[in-house]
């Protein structure tokens, strides 16, 4: 049996700021996440609705304009993402209601003893990206079932 662990975030807004889902994806980018698994992309595209995974070659800018267009349409984008070099991330889920999940489904990173989920080291990944952005982190829930 197959262990699945699941990061989920909501985030608000500070007082006047503006600040979308493609905002959030261009900051986990530019701290050290990355779209690229393997030779391509692996996504969810405009107009689904039963999370049919997809990949693609396009580029990255083509990829965000996807995701532009999602947003504007109320669509949750998927999109799977890993950090730096490790090849160590999961599918990542951003909805319009300030959440957004990771499911841990690549090469989770685990303790050493006993194999379980090492979520210290995802949230050292993703919780400098939202106080970064100085946004606030109302709630993290994770979840592991073996």
């Amino acid at each position: 049996m197959a262990t699945s662990a699941d990061i989920d975030i909501k985030w608000s807004m500070k007082a006047g700021s503006i600040y979308n889902n493609i905002d959030l994806i261009e900051a986990l980018l530019e701290c050290g996440w990355r779209f690229d698994y393997g030779d391509s992309y692996f996504y969810l595209p405009l107009g689904d609705e039963d999370f049919n995974w997809e990949r693609t070659n396009i580029s990255k800018q083509e990829l965000l304009g996807v995701f532009r267009k999602k947003e504007q349409l109320g669509e949750i984008i998927g999109v799977a993402m890993v950090w730096g070099d490790l090849g160590i991330g999961g599918e990542f889920l951003f909805r319009n209601n300030h959440t957004f999940s990771v499911c841990l489904t690549i090469n989770r990173k685990v303790v050493e003893r006993g194999g379980y989920t090492n979520v210290e080291w995802y949230l050292d990944k993703l919780i400098p990206v939202l106080v970064n952005a100085q946004l606030d982190i109302v709630s993290i829930d994770f979840s592991e079932h073996i």
